[in-house]
């Protein structure tokens, strides 16, 4: 069996919009755009890389085709810090969106955003590139 590797780099990083406070209709909670401490990923972005690096899986397709491409994600994180709304916003196609999605909702618990000392729900794009070496 061909053995593939694969070079997941995922910028990850907090998108100001307007400053104002979002509503999402599947909750009456204040998302936010700009806050005084970002959420973040349990351990940092170093656990971050290395949870994605682990749970990952190269889609079969894409892989079959030499297909590589970049998922741009974003999602919510709620004041307790759950992974809620997740949605594609630059598609990659090939299964490569699937499996973004699939390994965000394996994620853990974040520490939630903060603003003004009040933990808040998180507005939050993330762009995950799949490459084959």
């Amino acid at each position: 069996m061909k053995t593939l590797t694969m070079l997941l780099i995922a910028m990850v990083g907090l998108f100001a919009l307007t400053g104002t406070p979002a509503t999402y209709a599947q909750t009456e909670e204040k998302v936010y755009n700009e806050v005084d401490k970002s959420p973040e990923f349990p351990g940092g972005f170093s656990a971050m890389y290395a949870f994605m690096g682990k749970t990952i899986r190269y889609p079969e397709e894409a892989s079959r085709k030499r297909i590589q491409g970049k998922v741009v994600t974003a999602f919510v994180v709620g004041e307790d810090g759950t992974i809620r709304d997740i949605v594609i916003e630059k598609s990659a196609g090939y299964g490569m969106d699937e499996e973004a999605v699939r390994v965000i909702k394996a994620m853990p618990k974040w520490i939630p955003g903060e603003r003004q000392g009040q933990k808040v729900a998180v507005y939050y794009k993330m762009p995950i590139n799949f490459a084959l070496n």
